[in-house]
């Protein structure tokens, strides 16, 4: 997977790290010059740097599985919002809509979430998602251009 040398300044990061590295996570976070903002499932974590990643020439960058920079994401509680995959996708259609999107990623990150409504949520928004969005968009996050 080829990637740019480097990223904008205080950019988000949506990483894969196994939890075999989870005794240095923190050490290869702090070579990447990343900070990390949440926990998302078992593997997946929020990330935000303060300047640039060298994804290309850090040797911390080995260790994450994968990687892509998050544009735009916002906390809520989905239960308690009535027609939250309506509202959700329209927002997200709003926001990106007119650009040209390789893909649209909603994923459950917690696939061992005791709730089913958050077992679904994921599949019901990326399927009214896809509705909003043309064709040909790529369906696995991890074979797109990190470029």
């Amino acid at each position: 997977m080829e990637t740019p040398p480097s990223t904008p300044p205080s950019s988000t990061w949506l990483i894969r790290l196994s939890p075999v590295f989870r005794e240095v996570e923190s050490e290869l976070l702090e070579e990447l010059g990343l900070r990390p903002v949440k926990r998302l499932g078992r593997d997946f974590m929020l990330a935000n740097s303060a300047g640039p990643v060298d994804w290309a020439n850090a040797p911390a960058a080995a260790f994450p599985g994968w990687r892509m920079p998050v544009d735009h994401s916002w906390p809520c509680a989905p239960a308690e919002i009535p027609g939250f995959v309506e509202k959700a996708a329209q927002a997200i259609w709003r926001k990106f809509g007119g650009q040209a999107v390789q893909s649209v990623v909603a994923g459950v990150l917690d696939p061992s979430a005791p709730n089913r409504y958050d077992q679904k949520l994921a599949s019901n928004l990326r399927g009214r998602i896809l509705q909003l969005f043309p064709p040909g968009l790529v369906r696995d996050a991890e074979m797109q251009d990190p470029a």
